[in-house]
């Protein structure tokens, strides 16, 4: 027995809630009393376990020693500038990134967990992924090819059809680049095993070529593969779009069967067409669309990402925006992403706004060889991109859901090797618990770029009614008495609908931009550490059992529990 007995789990400090879920602010009595039974009650396991341990000793700390992780505000945000400084001045904002440094120094770098990287292949021997690459696994599925370089010829590492080529050697980077090795930067699981899986470059077929390829791919080693990660999909035209019957099933037993029961885990970048600067679409603003048109990202058996930028807001302050990110009610979490300049194509880098530091393409154009980041011109020094890093081998550019994805694929890896036990549903509901809210106090706008028409101060909502967003609405309200019929999220238990939070009870952001566009975070953005500590106790101490507090930055106003009968 212990000789420090653990204070009691902290339980609702509002006696009639008690074995409800409830919405509490932090700005009221209520919220401050729950915070602080948290606070006390992980103190009392702390001070329990350092009872149990007799002697003490130092342990070393593990964040990596790479040059470029200075420069990695995704993996360690402290301020640092986080664009191109010939373009502008722009800096990050402090903890805006995935806290994933306590993870390393806990020992955990996904040593142990296999991650495939379904996308244009992978530069088998690019000397910051070498060393993590399953050569036995990988395979080309558009030529049906084993390996999985990038061109599917086991003896040529790059075989350079367009520039897209260099897409899954950025997107490994971010996952698994390996750590102190003393060049270039790290990946958010340095200890993993990278599968190459060639899937991109769909010219190469006819449409039943590549569907059957998908199909393969998804049938593909899937109990050898824990996690695989898709920084593609449909185009991004706010059309339908996603797998066919026969894609959906091979999904589908991936993960009911893959892992040996467990369930292979797939995840997913939501899209980069929400933003006004896609062409096409809506006259002079783009396509504006959602990640509701995927039908990937809609699957109850994928993972779908969206992204959050530097300072965490949609709009900031340096002038640039992140609004190409789709949103959408299948959106799960938000990782860290580059913003681009109002009104600017994703894909058209003018150099203005932020971008993910990691692996490129090594060599250079004139070879052949190279990536998004090119060498400039020997003789005249003229540039061909808006890359100004030197090192050419690296990028730090990359951007988009294609790059958000990849940082929670290495989260998962952190939480399979803290726990290999985990099933497919226990790691989304982790991902779901450890996010965290951003942008608690920014304010979205509507269609007219002139604030937001609800009156809501940020997104972090669900019911769009107006009436539902004032703290003290209620009392006397000649409307209340309908409401239970005219909105089926007014909740008849509290007099007071469940505005807060989704079914589940978990908060959820989604609003509107300057354009009209969806936008919104999901549950939050990944905590790297949060989720690996989640998983370490999951089973140990039946944390997938009970129902958790659902925390928001609103006023909340709730009568007291009433008996509906």
């Amino acid at each position: 027995m212990s000789a420090n007995p653990l204070v009691q789990a902290p339980q609702p400090a509002n006696s009639y809630l008690n074995g409800q879920m409830g919405s509490y602010s932090s700005d009221t009595p209520e919220g401050q009393m729950e915070i602080l039974l948290r606070e006390l009650y992980w103190q009392s396991l702390v001070a329990n376990a350092n009872t149990q341990n007799t002697t003490v000793s130092a342990q070393s700390r593990s964040v990596p020693t790479d040059p470029l992780l200075a420069y990695q505000w995704h993996l360690i945000n402290s301020g640092q500038q986080v664009g191109n400084p010939d373009y502008q001045a722009i800096y990050g904002v402090a903890g805006e990134d995935i806290n994933v440094a306590p993870a390393w120094n806990m020992g955990y770098t996904g040593a142990g967990v296999t991650v495939g990287v379904i996308d244009s292949g992978i530069q088998m021997n690019h000397p910051d992924l070498a060393a993590n690459i399953n050569t036995a696994l990988g395979w080309d599925f558009l030529q049906n090819f084993g390996n999985g370089a990038a061109g599917g010829n086991p003896q040529a590492n790059v075989l350079l059809r367009d520039p897209s080529i260099a897409h899954g050697t950025a997107v490994a980077g971010l996952i698994g680049a390996v750590a102190n090795n003393g060049i270039g930067g790290t990946g958010v699981a340095p200890g993993v095993s990278l599968v190459p899986m060639r899937l991109i470059d769909a010219n190469l077929l006819t449409a039943a070529q590549y569907n059957q390829a998908v199909v393969n791919a998804f049938r593909y080693q899937s109990n050898e593969i824990d996690i695989t990660n898709n920084s593609w999909g449909p185009a991004d035209i706010r059309v339908l779009g996603g797998p066919t019957p026969e894609i959906l099933l091979a999904l589908r037993d991936s993960v009911i069967s893959g892992r040996n029961g467990l369930g292979q885990i797939h995840v997913w970048a939501s899209g980069n067409g929400a933003g006004s600067g896609a062409p096409g679409g809506f006259q002079g603003l783009g396509f504006l669309d959602s990640a509701s048109y995927d039908g990937y990202v809609n699957s109850r058996y994928t993972i779908a990402v969206t992204g959050v930028d530097h300072d965490g807001f949609y709009n900031n302050v340096d002038g640039t925006v992140t609004s190409y990110m789709e949103a959408g009610p299948s959106v799960l979490v938000a990782a860290p992403t580059g913003s681009n300049g109002i009104g600017n194509n994703i894909a058209d880098d003018t150099g203005l706004g932020s971008g993910l530091w990691t692996t490129d393409l090594t060599g250079t154009q004139a070879s052949g060889y190279g990536g998004f980041n090119v060498a400039p011109n020997p003789v005249t020094g003229q540039e061909y991109d808006r890359d100004f890093l030197a090192d050419t081998d690296y990028t730090s550019r990359f951007n988009g859901t294609s790059a958000a994805a990849p940082i929670v694929s290495g989260v998962i890896a952190l939480m399979l090797e803290a726990n290999p036990n985990l099933n497919w549903r226990e790691v989304q509901e982790i991902l779901v618990r450890s996010a965290r809210q951003n942008a608690q106090y920014g304010e979205a706008a509507n269609g007219a770029g002139t604030g937001n028409e609800f009156g809501t101060p940020n997104t972090w909502i669900v019911n769009q009614t107006p009436l539902y967003h004032a703290a003290d609405a209620w009392t006397g309200n000649p409307l209340l008495g309908q409401l239970g019929t005219r909105n089926p999220l007014y909740d008849p238990m509290y007099d007071a609908p469940q505005v807060y939070t989704n079914g589940a009870g978990y908060t959820v952001s989604l609003g509107r931009g300057w354009y009209g566009e969806q936008i919104g975070f999901g549950h939050g953005v990944v905590d790297a550490t949060m989720a690996v500590q989640l998983a370490e106790q999951w089973h140990t101490k039946g944390q997938d059992r009970p129902k958790e507090h659902t925390w928001t930055t609103l006023q909340a106003w709730r009568r007291p529990f009433r008996p509906l009968n």
